[in-house]
């Protein structure tokens, strides 16, 4: 079933099945076509709510930046359009930090938390090792050139599942990341909030129940940073598994096992902070400074890395 959401622009949201609710939060440029082979493997007794980010996949256009919060604050929206007041919230690379901006900004929206393939942001964050980005650009441009279209699926996958995946599980793995893509300007818009996103010193004071996913072979967001993630979110659980940075399309049957696992152990959580008018004020009022706010986040890390105080 599909909704629109309230407010602008307006939201393409979908929602399938009945139970508690489950927000999944798409990635960088990508829309929500990614979770579609995952929503049958949700356990019975939940309810899986997608949406597209503003600018992109099948929600409006939309001409201005955006900040990490504003996204938050559109996945608030997604949840009003499905009639929910929480939900337990997945998000998979940029949607993790999304997840993770909700968290902190609207804390009564969540009832837990899932990071897949996510990052806390700032300068602190590991990036990629220059030899295995050259490489994995290389290979991304050469399958592009030989495809004559984007595809990404040296940066998606492990190596060892680049080998051994048959040329039709490929192409059905890859698919989704292609279906709908954002366009040139909100590229750039989510891009500019990416780098802008800086939460890595509130992690500690999240009080909703964590699970931090990462493939070891992620070539977008090394593992390094899913271990100082779990280290810093109190009772967090933290798992890894073989894989790259779209580590669950790798191996549906342990995805399937995991989401059990988790949402058996979540399921009936309710958010730990209540919404009050003083806490939706603030978070209305904050949003517009967001790109400014973490930008300032970042300069401040970024100085005490120098200083050697980081």
């Amino acid at each position: 079933m599909s909704v629109t959401s309230p407010g602008r622009p307006r939201l393409h949201v979908t929602c399938s099945g009945a139970g508690e609710p489950v927000l999944a939060i798409t990635g960088w440029t990508i829309s929500s076509a990614i979770f579609a082979p995952f929503v049958p493997l949700l356990p019975d007794g939940f309810r899986a709510i997608a949406f597209d980010h503003r600018g992109s996949g099948r929600s409006a256009w939309w001409p201005t930046p955006v900040s990490v919060a504003t996204l938050a604050a559109d996945a608030g929206r997604a949840l009003d359009a499905a009639g929910e007041r929480s939900a337990h919230v997945v998000g998979v690379s940029l949607g993790a930090a999304v997840a993770i901006e909700l968290a902190v900004r609207m804390p009564w929206r969540v009832r837990s938390l899932a990071l897949v393939g996510g990052w806390s942001g700032g300068p602190a964050s590991r990036l990629p090792a220059p030899a295995e980005a050259s490489a994995v650009l290389g290979r991304l441009a050469r399958d592009s050139a030989r495809r004559r279209r984007l595809w990404p699926a040296a940066m998606l996958f492990s190596p060892e599942y680049l080998a051994a995946a048959s040329a039709e599980e490929l192409d059905a793995a890859v698919e989704p990341f292609l279906v709908r893509r954002a366009g040139a300007t909100m590229t750039w818009a989510q891009t500019v909030a990416a780098s802008c996103f800086n939460r890595r010193r509130e992690l500690a004071a999240l009080r909703c129940p964590t699970l931090v996913a990462h493939g070891v072979q992620d070539a977008m967001s090394p593992v390094e940073n899913a271990r100082r993630m779990a280290a810093a979110i109190p009772g967090c659980r933290l798992e890894l598994r073989p894989g790259g940075h779209a580590f669950p399309f790798e191996d549906l049957d342990d995805t399937a096992a995991l989401a059990r696992s988790w949402l058996g152990e979540v399921a009936g959580t309710d958010p730990a902070v209540r919404s009050t008018p003083v806490r939706r004020t603030t978070e209305r009022v904050t949003r517009p400074l967001a790109l400014h706010t973490g930008a300032a986040r970042n300069q401040r890390d970024l100085l005490l890395r120098l200083a050697g105080r980081a």
